[in-house]
């Protein structure tokens, strides 16, 4: 089955209520496997606690613990299909580290139309975005897992560009061209390792 992962932390702003309704939803098709990030704390407020609380958690694997950066990574990893169901009204002007995450993992995403994330997706194609509502977020993770492979071969094109435009060389070159400073020498050294890229940067002043 295809492992649909709901990963935002419990915060109304990134949907958690959705995330719960949807899962209820999405629990009934045996063509999926639901992951949902569940880390309840004093800012989740006492809806959403008493919420999860009465949520039927059967034939859904919660994800309560505390992550470290590469649990994190790992999660994602492990994935097939990612659901940010972050809502607009907090996300109309920022994006999500969650959405570059999927896109260098190579996992398509179900977003919400009128945020910052849904133009990204909307424009490279790498997932559906949808509208707030836990019957659209399934109509969506279901029109992924039906042409799945066309949405991994527009991703790989979206990673490509992403890791071609985002280098030390050309971060350094925009603070160049803000300031007008031509002082500085870039000597980029990138190293391989097993599942991130890394690079160590040397400014020289002329």
């Amino acid at each position: 089955p295809f492992r649909v992962l709901f990963p935002g932390g419990a915060r109304s702003e990134k949907g958690f209520l959705l995330s719960i309704e949807s899962c209820e939803l999405l629990k009934e098709k045996k063509e999926l496997s639901l992951f949902i990030r569940s880390r309840i704390d004093k800012v989740s407020g006492p809806i959403l606690t008493k919420r999860f609380e009465s949520f039927d958690k059967t034939n859904i694997n919660v994800i309560d613990q505390d992550l470290s950066d590469s649990d994190f990574i790992g999660m994602i990893q492990e994935a097939d299909i990612i659901v940010i169901p972050y809502h607009s009204q907090a996300f109309r002007r920022r994006t999500s580290g969650i959405l570059v995450d999927a896109v260098l993992l190579g996992k398509p995403v179900v977003v919400l139309n009128e945020t910052w994330l849904s133009d990204i997706v909307d424009d490279q194609k790498t997932g559906v975005s949808v509208s707030a509502d836990p019957e659209s977020i399934t109509k969506g993770v279901l029109e992924i897992t039906q042409d799945y492979d066309s949405f991994i071969r527009n991703i790989e094109v979206a990673r490509r560009s992403y890791l071609k435009a985002n280098t030390w060389e050309a971060l350094l070159r925009h603070v160049c061209l803000l300031t007008g400073d031509k002082r500085y020498e870039l000597e980029a050294h990138r190293i391989a390792a097993a599942d991130r890229r890394s690079a160590e940067i040397r400014v020289l002043d002329a």
